[in-house]
Parts: C-alpha cells; structure tokens; sequence
C-alpha cells in the first residue's frame, strides 16, 4: 500500500497525473521553500537591494543600533538593530545578513573592518534581529553599521497595492559613481545649483533625499559626476521628484558641448520628453510622488566619462533662470555598464559591486526530482530581453543542456546533448518588462515550447542530454536573465502540446 501511494504521488497516476516534481511559486510565498520538491540554494556575496512590501526600496542601509562589540558576541548569540521604520518588511526571515562599520566601501567584510555575519531571526516594525555565523577578529566596537541583506530578493511593484513580482536574479553590475546618493559632496560639481542635502524622505524611506535649487542666473542648472571606465553601452539612472519645478535632463558629455546625447524627463507626471537620437529613455513610477529615470546610451562621447543632472522648467530646455527656491528633489544616482537598468547600488567613496545572484538545485536534490528521458518545464517570469537571456537551465559539462531562455528576437528552447542540438524559437520577441508565461516538453525526438498560449513550436528530431542542475534565472556563460521569477513548474513527464498551451494562457 506504501509502495502504491507513493507511486500515485510521484506522477504515476492518481493523485499527480502529470508527474509534477517541482513547484516553486516564489511571488505567492515569498521563499525559496518549494511547495513540491527540493528547495533551491541560493548565493551571492555582496548585499543588494530590493523593491519591498511596503514599496520601499530595501537591501542596504545604515543601521543605527546600541554600541556592539563583535569580538565579544559568540557564534550562535542574537544581536538587533534598528533600521528606517517599514523598511524591513519584505526582508526573510532565515536568510543571511551583514552588519559592518564599511571603511573601504566595498560591502565585503575584510581583516581591517569591525563586522558580524548571521541570518535573520526575527523582524520587528523597525529591527532586524539575526543569530551570529561568524565575526571580525578586530577588536573595537561601534554605533553606526551599514546593514546588507545578503538572501534571495523577492522583488515587488513600487506602487500600490505592492504585489510581489517574484525572485530577483540579476548579473553583476557596478555602480560607477561615488557618493550616489550625497549631490553635496565634493565629488558632485555644481553648476548654478545649490544642493540642499538630506531635505526629504527618499525611496528607502530615509530622510536622506537631496533637493537641486538652480539659481537666478540665466544658464544651465547642474550636479555633474566623472567616471573613469570607459566600457559601453552605459545606463544611467537617478530618483527623482518635482519640488517646483518638473523636468530634468540628462546628458553624457560634460565637456564638451551638450547638443548631441540630452534627454528629458517630467517627474511630476512621470513621462519621458525629448531624447536625442543615441539615447534610449524610460521612466517608472516608485509611488509617494517618485520616479526611476532611465537613459542608455551606446557610449560616453567625448572627452572624460561624465554625466550630467540637470533641473528645467520645461521639456526640451536646459538654460534658464531659476527663481532661487524651486527645485527638483533626486537621490540615488547609477551609472553602470549595460544596455538596461538593474537594482540600485548604493556607494559612497568609491565604485561598488553587486555580486551575481545564484540560485540552483544540485546533487541528489536535483537527480531525485529530475526525469532524464522525459519531462516539461513552466516559467512565469519577465526580464529585460536584452540579448540572450537564461530563464530556467538543466545543464551539465561539456556542453549539455536544456534551456528556456529569451533572445532579442524571440522565446527559444535549446536542448544542447555534445554535438547534436534542437533550437525552436516561438517567432515572437518577449516584450522587455512584462511578465510571460514560457513552457516546454521534451522527450527523445519530440520536443515542444509555447509562449503565453500560442500554438506550440515542435521538433521531431533530436536526442535528451544527461544533465546534473537546474539553475535558476542563468546558464552556461552567466546569461543571467536580469528580472524576476514569479514561478517555476518541472513535470516528469512529456506533457502534451495542448496541456502546455493551455499552462501557458
């Protein structure tokens, strides 16, 4: 009677006809734990931010708490702190955090610094408590930490009602300008403007937001930030929010003259105006009157790297007389090599990266869910659909694999086993940022892939590799996908064409 049942639960029928062995529903849960199936594992080295519950965007902050001392604090002690009010909502409980007096602004506790790594235990209205793994032989104590959140990032619309989107997995990005969200700094020049630092509740919920004043004088009203990489395409990003006045504009010169790469953008009623031809734009609504404002361009034009921030009083305008008072407020400015825009990375005194995010199920927990022969997958995701990009990948060595991925131009299966191949693409491109729906059947000579309810692509030639992990949101040479995974379904069994349209509408 076991054996029989068990059967029955494992896709032989019964209970679960379709031999569902995986089920991952990661914007409903909010956890890696599967409801079917071995739960994946996840890694990434540095902290990162995310888009929270609460519309916030959380993941690094300064956390100011009591004085602590971790020489002192015993692997297994709790220690908390406290962060901006609703800031912590969206943060797992039992994933892995940092706490470090970060002196190299690197986000990497190293022998020179005070830290204390753990995971989270519990989550007050504003304090994060977390169980000590490991800590700093330095000894000193400190007041003041920069808080990282080093788990899965479950990511969320910014504006009511805050629905989650799902797991975020992203490529490594670096944030190449210093003092992002300090416009008074030295390192921010300033052009008939005034900086008036910390005037206003930013995104993260910190009263850390500064306000741009452009000046009476008849000209341009500028922060101005130089980077020394000269890699391309770039995207450059800030916050913003109208104070007086509703535009501002970017540009990629700085020194040289500004005609050639302007783009403009009203962060009163969040639309993008004029763009010049290098320039792609792109505006999103972060709730409580902020927007995200985005450019890419193909390269930095002339001279040294640089980028401008400028206020105006109307689209297609960059010199004008400001009245002394007006203004726009911005905060958390990005310059990073890509031609699409990830998750912020707040730095300070220097450059910072945010390491890749790894997700993946391996050894036994992946051979005990997995069917060689036979099989399906189902993704609910969205991505930027820049270039090739991973969704969900069954691989092993040497060139074997079985991947959903997105390319420019369309969704495709690749099914990789040594020299033999199956490539079928479902004819049209995903959209960048919206969600779709992706699924896939394979079985010796008999392979299927649809897309958000199409009629399903077949191919009826083609053998099954042998494959050992699944990675989620990447593949073979990173490809990483750059967007979030809402779901993901393995079935041991080759469903039919039909039944994996009909999972796909």
């Amino acid at each position: 009677m076991k054996y029989a049942l068990g059967n029955m639960l494992n896709g032989a029928g019964g209970l679960n006809p379709d031999g569902l062995a995986l089920d991952l529903q990661f914007a409903a849960d909010k956890t890696l734990t599967a409801r079917r199936g071995p739960t994946p594992t996840f890694s990434r080295s540095s902290s990162g931010t995310f888009v929270n519950a609460n519309g916030l965007i959380v993941g690094k902050t300064e956390g100011t708490t009591s004085s602590i001392t971790p020489s002192t604090q015993t692997i297994g002690s709790q220690v908390t702190v406290t962060v901006a009010s609703g800031s912590v909502v969206g943060w797992v409980i039992g994933q892995a955090i940092s706490l470090i007096v970060d002196t190299d602004g690197q986000d990497d506790p190293d022998a020179n610094e005070l830290w204390l790594l753990g995971n989270i235990v519990a989550i007050g209205a504003n304090t994060l408590t977390f169980k000590v793994t490991s800590r700093t032989t330095q000894t000193g104590s400190a007041s003041s930490w920069t808080l990282g959140y080093r788990g899965p990032r479950f990511d969320h619309d910014p504006i009511t009602p805050f629905a989650c989107k799902g797991l975020l997995i992203e490529e490594s990005r670096e944030n190449l300008l210093k003092y992002s969200q300090e416009f008074e700094n030295i390192a921010w020049g300033k052009l008939e403007t005034t900086v008036s630092a910390n005037s206003a509740v930013a995104p993260d919920g910190t009263t850390t937001a500064d306000k741009l004043i452009p000046s009476v004088a008849s000209n341009q009203h500028v922060v101005s930030s130089v980077i020394t990489s000269a890699a391309s395409p770039y995207t450059v990003t800030v916050y913003a929010k109208a104070d007086g006045y509703n535009w501002i504009w970017f540009n990629s010169n700085g020194s040289g003259a500004i005609t050639t790469d302007l783009c403009w953008f009203d962060v009163l009623n969040g639309v993008t105006g004029t763009a010049q031809a290098k320039a792609t734009t792109s505006i999103q609504s972060m709730g409580n009157g902020w927007f995200r404002c985005v450019c890419s361009w193909g390269a930095f034009t002339v001279g040294t790297p640089s980028i401008w921030i400028g206020v105006s009083n109307g689209n297609n305008i960059s010199s004008f007389a400001g009245d002394g008072t007006s203004g726009v407020i911005i905060w958390g400015a990005q310059i990073e090599a890509g031609a699409f825009a990830t998750s912020y990375i707040p730095t300070t005194a220097t450059a910072l990266t945010r390491s890749a995010d790894v997700c993946s199920i391996t050894g036994a927990s992946f051979t005990g869910m997995y069917n060689q022969a036979e099989g399906a997958m189902l993704v609910d995701a969205f991505t930027p659909a820049s270039g090739i990009r991973n969704i969900v990948t069954c691989l092993a060595p040497f060139g074997k694999e079985v991947t959903l991925l997105t390319n420019v131009s369309a969704a495709e299966l690749e099914v990789v086993d040594g020299v033999s191949q199956v490539n079928m693409s479902s004819g049209s491109p995903i959209s960048p940022n919206t969600a779709f729906k992706l699924a896939c059947a394979y079985k010796l000579n008999d392979f299927a892939l649809t897309k958000n309810g199409v009629a399903p692509q077949t191919d009826t030639s083609g053998t099954v590799p042998t494959v050992n992990a699944m990675i989620v949101g990447s593949g073979p040479a990173g490809k990483t996908m750059c967007g979030c995974v809402s779901s993901l379904r393995y079935y041991r069994k080759r469903l039919s064409d039909a039944k994996i349209q009909t999972l796909t509408t």
